[in-house]
C-alpha cells in the first residue's frame, strides 16, 4: 500500500503522553493535520495549550478527542482460560470511530503500562482490546492507508528469562506468554507486562490477516526498547510528576540517596527523538508498510551514563566511576539489533552523551538538579 505525506490527516492516540507529544508536534512541523485523543475532555484542554505554545503556527491543525478508558477491566470468571491473542476481541470495537473518520494515517501510542498487577488478564486483555479497538475503527473508516503501532522488544524477548544474545524482528517472546500463562498471578509482574505486550502485537498481525480481504490499509509495528530524552510537557511540578522512563533516569542517576538497584543491570535504550522519527518515517516510507522494526540505540549500564556525565562535565555532584569498575567486563546480556531500522529510515541513533546532555538541559531548566552542581 502507498505511505501517505503531508498535508495528511494523521489520528494519534495516546498523544499525550511521553513519545505522545513529540510526535504530535514532530507531525505538525511536517505540515500534518493530527487528530489527538487522550482519555478526559481536561486532557484535551491541556494538550491544546501544550500544542499552542509548542507549535503557534500547527495548533489550528491539531484537534483533540476523548476516547474513554478502554484499559478498564471488569472481573473474570476463575475459570476463565488464559486469554490469548484473538483477533477479534476489542474493548470497544468504535472507540476510535470518531477520532479516525477522514485520516490517512494512523499511529497508535496508547497503551497500559502497569508492572504491579496481580490478574494476568488486568494486563493483557487491556493492552489486546486497546489494539484490536483502533483496528477495528480504522477497518470501519476506510480512508486509513497506514496503520502504525507501537510494541516493544518486550513482545521480542525479556531480559530476565531469555537468553543473552542478539535478537531480532524474527524472535517472539513466548517464553514470557508460557511463564504467564503457567504461573498466573504468581508471574512476576515485567514477565505479565512483557506476555502482554507479545500478545497485544500477535493480535495485531492476526488481524491483518483475518481481515486480508477488507482492509484498505497496511500494517508497520515499532517495537522500542526503553525510551530515554529530554520532554515537551513544560507543566510537571516536579519528579514526582514524570512519565515511566524520565522518571527511571531521574531516580537512577540525578535522585539522593540513590536507589542502589539502578547501578548494575544492563539495559537497551533509545532516544526519545529518534523512536519519534521511526514513528513519522514509518507513515511516510512505502517500504515500511507490512515491517515489524526494532528501534533500538544500544545496551548500556547507569554507569555508562555516570561516565558519560564526567566527559561531558555536566554535573559535578552525580557520582563517579571508579577506574576498576568502568573496566570490568560486562555480563552478558540481550541485544536487540537495529539493523532493519537503519536500512528501511535511515536512521543515526543518538548515544548515551546526547541523551544525557539534553535531558540534563532539560531537569535543569526546570530547576530539578540544584542538589548536584556543586
Amino acid at each position: 500500500m502507498p505511505s501517505i505525506a503531508a498535508p495528511a490527516a494523521v489520528l494519534v492516540t495516546g498523544a499525550n503522553g511521553f513519545i505522545g507529544q513529540w510526535v504530535v508536534l514532530e507531525l505538525l512541523s511536517r505540515g500534518y493535520t493530527v487528530h489527538g485523543t487522550v482519555r478526559t475532555a481536561d486532557k484535551v484542554a491541556t494538550l491544546s495549550d501544550l500544542v499552542a505554545r509548542k507549535s503557534p503556527e500547527g495548533k489550528v491543525r491539531f484537534k483533540g478527542f476523548v476516547v474513554p478508558d478502554i484499559t478498564a477491566v471488569r472481573a473474570t470468571p476463575a475459570a476463565a482460560p488464559f486469554m490469548t491473542c484473538s483477533a477479534g476481541l476489542s474493548s470497544q470495537d468504535g472507540a476510535f470511530d470518531e477520532a479516525v473518520q477522514g485520516v490517512d494515517g494512523v499511529i497508535h501510542l496508547a497503551s497500559p503500562t502497569s508492572i504491579h498487577l496481580e490478574d494476568p488478564q488486568a494486563a493483557i486483555k487491556p493492552a489486546v482490546k486497546g489494539t484490536t479497538s483502533i483496528l477495528h475503527s480504522a477497518l470501519k473508516a476506510r480512508t486509513v492507508k497506514r496503520m502504525v503501532i507501537a510494541s516493544s522488544i518486550s513482545a521480542i524477548a525479556s531480559g530476565s528469562i531469555c537468553p543473552p544474545r542478539v535478537y531480532t524482528e524474527e524472535d517472539w517472546n513466548d517464553r514470557a506468554v508460557q511463564v504467564t500463562e503457567n504461573e498466573g498471578r504468581n508471574a512476576p509482574g515485567l514477565i505479565k507486562y512483557e506476555a502482554s505486550k507479545t500478545l497485544a502485537e500477535r493480535a495485531a498481525w492476526e488481524f491483518m490477516e483475518k481481515h486480508r480481504a477488507g482492509v484498505c490499509f497496511d500494517l508497520c509495528v515499532i517495537n522500542p526498547s526503553l525510551v530515554f530524552g529530554p520532554m515537551v510537557d513544560d507543566t510537571l511540578p516536579s519528579p514526582d510528576a514524570l512519565p515511566v522512563t524520565p522518571a527511571m533516569v531521574y531516580k537512577a542517576l540525578f535522585a539522593r540517596p540513590s536507589p542502589a538497584e539502578c547501578t548494575s543491570a544492563c539495559f537497551n535504550c533509545v532516544d526519545v527523538r529518534d523512536i519519534t522519527e521511526m514513528f513519522v518515517k514509518a507513515l511516510e516510507t512505502e517500504e515500511a508498510g507490512g515491517e515489524r522494526i526494532v528501534g533500538n540505540a544500544q545496551a548500556c549500564t547507569w554507569d555508562d551514563w555516570l561516565l558519560a556525565n564526567e566527559h561531558l562535565g555536566l554535573l559535578p555532584g552525580l557520582d563517579r566511576v571508579t577506574q576498576h569498575k568502568a573496566h570490568e567486563p560486562r555480563l552478558p546480556h540481550p541485544f536487540f539489533a537495529n539493523d532493519k531500522s537503519k536500512r528501511i529510515f535511515g536512521i543515526t541513533y543518538k548515544g548515551v552523551s546526547d541523551t544525557l546532555r539534553d535531558t540534563v538541559a532539560d531537569f535543569n531548566v526546570r530547576g530539578w538538579l540544584k542538589h548536584l552542581e556543586g
